[in-house]
């Protein structure tokens, strides 16, 4: 319906990362992932480990913290930002200057020689309201200097370019999903005021749905000359359709709710199916956990035989 909110894709973050080797100086060996962690005095469970030439144009271990297991521990919100660690010296990144965040825009910057323009740090503007973006702020936003008009923002934690919105995307957004978000509410003496905006508006246009379902029903004519039955029922279509489409998503998240370990660690997950497996079994993962994968499906709960 409309050009969607700026953000950065998996994708585009692939597309602009350079290669490893470009980052290597000389015949400097990249640090193996063990022996930077242990100089960076960092230890398991990890959640996540990423080696790329992602923050500051060098080679970088990014590392995020498995969350605490169990049924009592506190589950984070959103998961934190990366610590960072240098591939080759393995210090861990203190902190992001204007310097660092440069050299980060001009390695994502596709262009050859690209002619960067640091515009100073942010907390939030209008292209960086999502809640994801809030483990990176104080955001640097830079203009990249390309045919599209990009502006990229750099995490003030990581280094790492975490969004880009080119001039077309900011623009078609003013005239979209800015507004339809209500963002023209937001950054401003109405922030404080913003979700009892958005909450207030929602429920008079239930009322309005609402009301108008009860009067179109009770003036639907089924014969007669004037009968409205062409334009009463996709009116009744409309006003429902929402209804069915909420209760399904309810549904959908009932269930989740009711499976909690359906993203939980591998450990855990494998500790809760050697429990269950019988005499003389074993759990096996499957190829995907086996392949390094951080969480686990209890439909994919393998039971081997011991030889």
């Amino acid at each position: 319906m409309y050009v969607g909110y700026p953000k950065l894709t998996q994708a585009e973050r692939l597309a602009h990362l350079p290669r490893l080797r470009s980052a290597m100086l000389g015949p400097t060996r990249l640090l193996e992932p063990a022996d930077a962690l242990a100089h960076a005095g960092l230890a398991g469970p990890l959640q996540d480990l990423r080696l790329a030439v992602a923050s500051g144009g060098r080679a970088v271990y990014l590392v995020v913290h498995a969350a605490p297991a169990g049924d009592t521990a506190p589950r984070p919100r959103r998961a934190p930002a990366a610590v960072v660690i240098d591939a080759i010296t393995g210090e861990r990144l203190q902190r992001v200057d204007a310097a660092h965040a440069i050299a980060s825009a001009r390695a994502f910057a596709k262009e050859a020689n690209p002619s960067i323009d640091y515009e100073g740090t942010i907390d939030e503007d209008a292209f960086t309201h999502s809640r994801a973006l809030d483990a990176h702020r104080p955001l640097h936003r830079l203009r990249l200097g390309d045919s599209a008009g990009t502006v990229a923002y750099v995490s003030g934690t990581t280094g790492e370019v975490v969004r880009d919105a080119p001039l077309q995307e900011r623009a078609w957004n003013y005239a979209g999903a800015w507004i339809h978000w209500l963002y023209p509410f937001r950054g401003n003496v109405f922030n404080g005021y913003w979700t009892d905006i958005v909450n207030w508006l929602s429920i008079a246009g239930i009322v309005l749905t609402v009301t108008g379902t009860v009067v179109g029903v009770l003036r639907w004519r089924f014969r007669g000359r004037y009968k409205t039955g062409a334009h009463t029922v996709p009116g009744l279509h409309d006003a429902l359709a929402p209804c069915v489409r909420a209760r399904v998503r309810r549904h959908h998240l009932h269930l989740d709710l009711q499976r909690p370990h359906v993203h939980e660690p591998m450990e855990d997950f494998r500790q809760r199916c050697s429990a269950t497996a019988p005499a003389g079994h074993a759990w096996q993962p499957p190829a995907s956990a086996r392949a390094g994968s951080s969480g686990a499906s209890p439909a994919l709960c393998g039971i081997a035989q011991h030889p």
